[in-house]
């Protein structure tokens, strides 16, 4: 191999070395902001599914309270000959219009 050819690839090599490394250094800097990033949002994401969460079972848990105020439903539950029908009819018409969560009420005895 002549010197002139040696000569070439070695200022070609030094040359292009510090471009490797500097673009390996980027790459990992860029991979690195973005998982960060997109853990950030997950976060954001999640925290902001959970207060939904906490929401929902709050009017859930202001419902429960709504029907253990309800003077029918108590006095029905009391008695063990109160219909299963008066109260599903009492439920549909009176607790259903109240709130698009309850489709379908229907009461059960075991």
């Amino acid at each position: 191999m002549s010197l002139r050819l040696k000569y070439i690839l070695l200022l070609t090599l030094v040359f292009s070395l510090p471009l490797v490394v500097a673009g390996a250094m980027s790459f990992s800097i860029t991979r690195q902001a973005m998982v960060q990033s997109t853990l950030e949002r997950l976060n954001t994401i999640a925290d902001f599914r959970e207060g939904e969460i906490y929401l929902y079972l709050s009017h859930l848990s202001a419902q429960a309270t709504d029907f253990a105020s309800d003077g029918f439903i108590r006095k029905s539950l009391g008695d063990k000959h109160a219909t299963v029908e008066a109260l599903n009819k009492h439920l549909l018409r009176n607790k259903q219009p109240l709130d698009l969560i309850f489709r379908g009420l229907t009461l059960h005895f075991f």
